[in-house]
């Protein structure tokens, strides 16, 4: 059955007045996604290997626009998670993926609403397959405070107790999107979020990018700043403000292609606000790095990524959780933290809407924290590793 008829009917048992609106210019489109991954945690304080089937951001969503007159459109986009491997109930919330309304037309593009910055729009020029497996760098060490994705990307809602994390891959809630016409290959948007809409707190996003993307060449350098979050590590502590920049890039040869980047991040404590049971700095920094290359080769592609981190938090594996958790007393050690990850990945097309996709990876953080709470330093003790095999089918629709 034809796409749009299908979104029709859907939309038609939603919200009748939606289907009435915009019966000829909706789009129904998705993902089923699922992997099994076997992955060995190894630390000074356990060693487990973990079986499992997971969900890989699968979702369904509508998509659709009326036109306005004079080269202007209405718009509108509501993507929902599908929690395809267990069902989870509170899992797929409507437009818990994007949830936008807008304009467009000859000056740009504007949106209300909810979903994904502009610095995960560049972050995406280097992910290989999706972006929540092992494989990707952003769930090795990169892209926040934590490790072996934990801290690393964060939907960023209604009020300042969600700003306790220090990821900058991330999605802001009650965000205004504005994103110019192209421009001789270059395009660029900002996204400005009132995260915590209360008198009292104000804490805020604003990311913006600058894109080219003409030819064989994609480049991207964005800018991301949080103020007045509320934590670090996903612990609530002192308020702080955080920013990171990011400059990625790929180019096609043909018969492969090579894609790398280099980001920095930096996060300031206010002096008056760093609890008073601690002693730690007041400004937190990292650097990181990737470079990467995939070859397809007729139904095959192939690609080999390596990304290393100069510093950052790192905690000891917890065998009941199977996480490597930071919490606030690991600023401490900040300094001794980082860490590398190396990642093969095969995709294999069925048709040009599924896919097989596998991948080897493998993690280390340095300088591991054992013990340690909000109150104790805890002391540190070797590192931490992860091995991670995974195989999978992949469908769009």
């Amino acid at each position: 059955m034809n796409k749009k008829l299908v979104a029709v009917a859907i939309a038609g048992l939603l919200a009748a007045p939606l289907a009435q609106a915009q019966t000829a210019n909706v789009t129904l489109y998705g993902r089923v996604s699922m992997d099994v991954d076997m992955v060995n945690y190894d630390g000074p304080s356990g060693d487990n290997t973990v079986g499992k089937v997971q969900s890989i951001s699968s979702r369904w969503g509508l998509r659709g626009s009326e036109a306005l007159g004079n080269g202007m459109n209405a718009i509108f986009q509501c993507e929902t998670p599908l929690a395809a491997d267990e069902g989870a109930s509170g899992s797929s919330v409507m437009c818990g993926r994007e949830g936008w309304v807008g304009l467009n037309g000859r000056w740009g593009e504007m949106k209300l609403g909810y979903g994904l910055t502009p610095y995960d729009d560049v972050k995406g020029f280097t992910d290989h397959q999706g972006s929540n497996g092992f494989e990707n760098p952003n769930n090795g060490v990169s892209s926040g405070p934590g490790f072996a994705a934990n801290g690393l990307f964060t939907n960023y809602g209604n009020g300042q107790a969600v700003t306790n994390s220090g990821a900058f891959d991330a999605r802001y809630g009650n965000s205004i999107s504005y994103k110019t016409p192209g421009f001789s290959g270059f395009t660029l948007r900002t996204q400005y979020a009132f995260i915590d809409e209360s008198p009292a707190q104000q804490a805020f996003g604003w990311d913006t990018a600058l894109i080219y993307a003409a030819g064989p060449a994609t480049f991207g350098l964005t800018y991301a700043y949080h103020g007045d979050f509320a934590g670090l590590g996903g612990t609530i502590a002192g308020k702080n403000d955080q920013q990171s920049w990011r400059l990625a890039g790929k180019w096609n040869f043909g018969r492969f292609q090579i894609d790398g980047y280099y980001d920095q991040a930096k996060y300031k404590f206010a002096g008056n606000l760093v609890p008073a049971n601690f002693s730690v700095d007041q400004t937190y920094k990292y650097a990181n790095w990737a470079i990467g290359v995939l070859a397809p080769m007729g139904p095959w592609t192939f690609g080999a990524q390596y990304n290393s981190r100069d510093k950052g938090l790192a905690t000891a594996y917890n065998a009941s959780t199977n996480t490597y958790s930071p919490t606030y007393a690991n600023l401490r050690h900040w300094d001794s933290g980082g860490g590398d990850h190396f990642a093969l990945t095969a995709d294999y097309s069925l048709s040009k809407r599924t896919t097989v996709r596998m991948y080897g990876a493998w993690l280390q953080n340095e300088g591991t924290l054992v013990g340690g709470s909000n109150t104790a330093a805890g002391t540190l003790q070797g590192d931490s590793t992860i091995w991670a095999l995974s195989a999978g089918l992949w469908h769009t629709f």
